[in-house]
């Protein structure tokens, strides 16, 4: 269990570097890491604090949040298969995407 955690977290570190370094600018690792501890400077350095990470950070605590979401319907349902569909999620959601369209254009 701790083995495929670490490893989880060394993919996710990994990914997340991964994630920052490519763009329409590519930016070296080296220089992610200089701009992380202070030391970098340029135009770099404001691609990366102002777009990439939080962006990157974004996509993880929106990853996490799902997953936690869908882990607390599994163990409330008492159903490993549980989905949103069950108890009428994504027809609400659809449903009220629907109401705001219609009543704000």
């Amino acid at each position: 269990y701790m083995r495929t955690m670490l490893l989880s977290l060394a993919g996710l570190a990994g990914l997340f570097f991964i994630a920052v370094s490519l763009g329409t600018k590519d930016i070296r690792l080296g220089e992610i890491w200089d701009i992380l501890t202070g030391r970098g400077l340029g135009g770099n350095r404001l691609i990366l604090l102002n777009v990439r990470l939080p962006r990157a950070i974004l996509a993880i605590l929106v990853g996490s949040a799902l997953a936690l979401s869908g882990g607390i319907l599994q163990a409330i349902l008492k159903n490993p298969l549980a989905d949103q569909g069950i108890i009428g999620l994504s027809s609400g959601a659809g449903f009220m995407a629907v109401v705001f369209l219609i009543l704000l254009p």
